[in-house]
């Protein structure tokens, strides 16, 4: 080869290698696809920093390839080795578990995962070096591919201590102490010596007010041991006054945000300089790596202030650094949009890892539930949409390191068939690749991990692994185990996932495109919805069967003419008239492209609210939505004025139903409020509609009559949220009650009992809505008089035997959320125990040993307690003074196919 030729050769690969990264960082998210690993489970190919440099046994150094809990090896070396492989497969963009420095060993188990933190400023060394990092940056981008860090702020590692829980009987546990009854500014309690004079607590988020914080004593008396005295790095992490230093945390209440996650240490992220430092942290790694985005870790323990300024400045900062599409998403551990949707709203996050398509969808394919529910689950995408954000950069997923593998959940659906589980693995990733969302793919699932559960068990080796407890896996698609390395290029799943990869580079508005609902029903079999891009007008059709036997569909379309297949490719076009027509075969899907744009409208769409009324009340916050005269291709897009403001954007929905979720916020009873809504055919032509509104969030106090109440002796009432009204006497058939906080709804029981045998009429649900538009005002109060005819008795059929499979346990603050409650089976669909109780909240669920074929929680409605992988938590208010040992009764009755969950407390009454 001459020179010449070898200069021309080396400025080619200079050009393919810049034309990459430019793809790298110019690519939007949605045209993404990720693939999550945890570095020390995917290839070792460093043998020498196995044990990280440290000396001793594997309570030293942490390494132990056959504990599950400890270090195997993997490295950033390894990583680097096999990005071929993942670009073969498709992968467009790496998310790593943290790699920072960890605290090696905590109590029996290791930090392999990366999230016991001690240096923020250096990769740990059982995983390589800063310049092994640097080179996986560079050979990922130069491939064309991102690198998204996981990092975390809520938390360091488990370096301090507390004197108080030494001493105690226990010696070591430290029970959360909370702000009203330990306040900042005594020592140890309300009755202790004053400290911190003049602190205004941890609301009042000014520099000016924590430079007053200067005493940590407030709840224990924190301490940190000789041998880890400034371990931490930057130096300011080892000082306790930046730690909320209260306890453990039992994920109910305020202790969720203030309390210690599994015992590691929580950071004050109130404290504007906690703040500051955490962002300068972060942005050393984007100006020295020019990686690509972070994953946030224990989003929702962290105050939401925090976020509000974290993610706006560090996203800046990528952009300043040249990463115009720097990309941040958080984990907030929870499956429903509602709670989800806060903190890409109110937060200012770009989006949050979409726990609620997890449950929907892995219900969906190993449970096989109604397609129904799929719909209802992307009904509320509109949670997510206001002025800046939407639903379309959201992270989906079928499975993780926390709560196990998309394989785990359909072994445990109960199919023996091995076919039959491939073929439900390949839809799941497949309804993951092409809903709307960006696909996230769990390490090790293309070749067919399984694992035994969650957590560790879910952590298995892609090299091979010395485990015991996962080379007796069954892997999908495969008869090879977890004992071999585990690249197989030729496995089914890594090929399909491949395949699924091309179709969605070549097909748009599969990746970006607007989603709507097309077809759903009330048991297994088709769900279907439309892709669409607005621009070309070009609309996909997209149809899932969840069943194992072949279903039709019809239904209409924006599109007219006919669909050509994509996949499976090489079929007939379909013609549609009116409607589509289309048939899936069993666990399988079809995805048509319509052969024609969809027609332009000779106008848009006259629009009118469907809510709120012209002229009602603003009671909570709620959907502002409209209807459109057409059911054509539109965009909404909702205004609103505030008092004699001007129109500020709420939101732009794409799809129906045309909804935007508004928040009153801190906004006063009887501000007027203006709603706009202008909808557009994506050709220049807007039609307009307005409407005016009043803010009155009073909530009313209820007086209930039960008329000719069939003899029933006690009503018992829960909130929408899950709170408990603990039972009322009923005096001639009256009780009253306050509307509980937060609560769109309340749910009535009336009863009566002998023994353990409960007697129920039909439950009557109260809206919050509908219980306002009868109130009165009284004397600046709201107060409702309700009348309740006699319900028909629950027609409740004997059973001698448990309703439920599982064993149902309790699990709340009551006992740190573990299964050290089981409830005994009393008869007639009742279960029972006794817990103790003390006063103020108390956070709950029901729920089986492993948490995943029974789950139950908020929120509450007409149809009882929420079953599903992550529902939210149930709350009770135990009064002061009122605190002991109280009965539990969970009834799991009967009701269409399924059961019907309720509960209640009573105080146990001592003779």
């Amino acid at each position: 080869m001459t020179r010449s030729t070898l200069f021309l050769f080396a400025l080619l690969m200079w050009s393919l290698c810049g034309f990459a990264r430019a793809d790298a960082i110019d690519r939007p998210i949605q045209d993404d696809v990720i693939y999550f690993v945890l570095p020390d489970r995917f290839f070792n190919a460093d043998t020498a920093n196995d044990r990280g440099g440290y000396q001793g046994d594997k309570f030293s150094h942490g390494f132990d390839p056959t504990d599950k809990a400890f270090y195997h090896g993997g490295d950033l070396k390894g990583l680097t080795a096999k990005l071929d492989y993942l670009k073969e497969m498709g992968i467009t963009a790496i998310w790593m578990g943290p790699i920072f420095k960890n605290k090696p060993v905590q109590g029996d188990s290791a930090g392999y995962h990366g999230y016991w933190t001690i240096d923020f400023t250096k990769v740990d060394s059982h995983f390589g070096t800063n310049e092994d990092l640097k080179t996986l940056v560079k050979e990922a981008h130069r491939r064309g591919m991102k690198v998204f860090f996981d990092i975390i702020v809520n938390h360091t590692a488990d370096v301090i201590k507390y004197r108080e829980a030494d001493e105690s009987a226990s010696k070591g546990a430290a029970l959360y102490r909370n702000k009203v009854e330990y306040p900042y500014t005594t020592v140890g309690g309300s009755d202790g010596t004053p400290i911190n004079e003049g602190f205004q607590g941890d609301s009042v988020q000014t520099k000016e007010n924590f430079a007053k914080l200067t005493e940590p004593r407030w709840a224990y008396t924190p301490y940190v041991p000789e041998k880890e005295k400034n371990i931490k790095v930057p130096s300011w992490l080892n000082d306790p006054i930046y730690y909320h230093n209260r306890g453990e945390s039992t994920f109910s209440g305020e202790n969720s945000q203030f309390g210690d996650f599994f015992g590691l240490d929580d950071l004050f992220t109130e404290n504007p300089k906690v703040v500051e430092e955490m962002i300068e942290i972060f942005k050393l790694w984007i100006r020295e790596f020019k990686i690509d985005g972070f994953r946030l870790d224990t989003v929702k323990h962290v105050n939401i202030g925090f976020w509000q300024q974290f993610a706006p400045a560090i996203i800046a900062y990528g952009h300043e650094q040249g990463l115009p599409q720097f990309f941040v998403f958080g984990e907030v551990y929870d499956a429903t949009p509602e709670v989800l949707s806060i903190y890409t709203t109110e937060g200012r996050l770009p989006a949050v890892l979409d726990f609620g398509f997890q449950a929907a969808a892995a219900g969906f394919v190993s449970d096989a539930t109604p397609t129904d529910n799929l719909k209802g689950f992307f009904e509320k995408d509109d949670y997510y949409i206001d002025a800046d954000s939407d639903v379309y950069s959201l992270p989906t997923f079928i499975g993780n390191h926390d709560m196990g593998r998309i394989g785990y959940f359909i072994q445990r659906g109960g199919s023996a068939d091995e076919d039959e589980m491939l073929r439900r693995s390949r839809l799941a990733h497949a309804l993951m690749y092409f809903a709307r969302g960006i696909p996230v793919i769990y390490y090790g699932d293309e070749q067919g991990f399984t694992g035994d559960g969650l957590d560790q068990d879910a952590r298995e080796d892609m090299f091979p692994s010395q485990v015991a407890g996962y080379n007796d896996n069954n892997l999908l698609g495969t008869d090879a185990t977890t004992a071999a390395d585990n690249f197989d290029t030729t496995h089914p799943l890594y090929k399909t996932l491949g395949q699924f990869g091309e179709i969605r580079r070549s097909h748009e508005p599969l990746r970006s495109g607007i989603q709507v609902h097309r077809y759903s029903g009330e048991g297994p079999g088709i769900y279907a919805f439309s892709r669409i891009d607005p621009n070309s007008r070009q609309e996909y059709v997209l149809a899932f069967n969840n069943d194992t036997k072949a279903h039709s569909a019809s239904f209409k379309t924006y599109a007219t003419g006919s669909f050509s297949p994509v996949y499976p490719a090489g079929g007939k076009p379909i013609v549609a008239g009116d409607t589509l027509t289309l048939e899936v075969p069993p666990l399988n899907f079809v995805i048509l492209k319509a052969d024609q744009p969809i027609p332009r409208a000779d106008a848009a769409p006259a629009v009118r609210f469907a809510s709120p009324a012209d002229g009602g009340l603003l009671i909570e916050d709620q959907f502002v939505s409209v209807d459109l005269s057409e059911d054509t291709l539109a965009e909404v897009n909702l205004e609103a004025k505030i008092g004699d403001g001007e129109f500020e954007p709420l939101g732009r929905d794409t799809n129906p139903p045309y909804r935007v979720f508004f928040k009153i916020g801190e906004k006063a009873d009887g501000t007027p409020v203006t709603f706009r809504a202008t909808a557009s055919d994506y050709a220049g032509k807007t039609q307009t509609a307005e409407i005016k509104a009043r803010i009155d969030t009073r909530l009313p106090h209820l007086a209930v009559t039960y008329q000719n109440g069939n003899g029933r002796d006690s009503v018992y009432a829960i909130s929408s949220t899950g709170e408990i009204i603990l039972p009322q006497a009923l005096a001639n058939g009256r009780f009253d009650f306050d509307w509980p906080e937060r609560a769109d709804g309340v749910t009535l029981f009336f009863e009566t009992r002998e023994g353990a045998d409960f007697r129920f009429d039909e439950p009557i649900y109260l809206s919050l809505a509908e219980v306002v538009s009868q109130s009165q005002d009284k004397d600046g109060k709201l107060v409702a008089s309700i009348q309740i005819s006699t319900r028909p008795p629950l027609d409740i059929p004997p059973a001698a035997e448990p309703p439920l499979a599982e064993t149902v346990h309790i699990r709340g603050g009551m006992n740190t959320w573990k299964d050290t409650h089981p409830l005994d089976y009393a008869g007639n669909n009742t279960y029972h125990t006794r817990v103790e109780l003390p006063a103020g909240w108390t956070e709950f669920k029901f729920a089986d040993a492993t948490w995943k074929k029974l789950n139950v929680g908020a929120p509450f409605g007409p149809d009882g307690a929420t079953r599903s992988s992550s529902p939210g938590n149930l709350r009770l208010r135990v009064p002061e003074g009122q605190g002991g040992l109280y009965d539990v009764w969970f009834f799991a009755l009967p009701k269409d196919g399924g059961h019907y969950f309720f509960y209640r407390f009573e105080p146990l009454k001592t003779p």
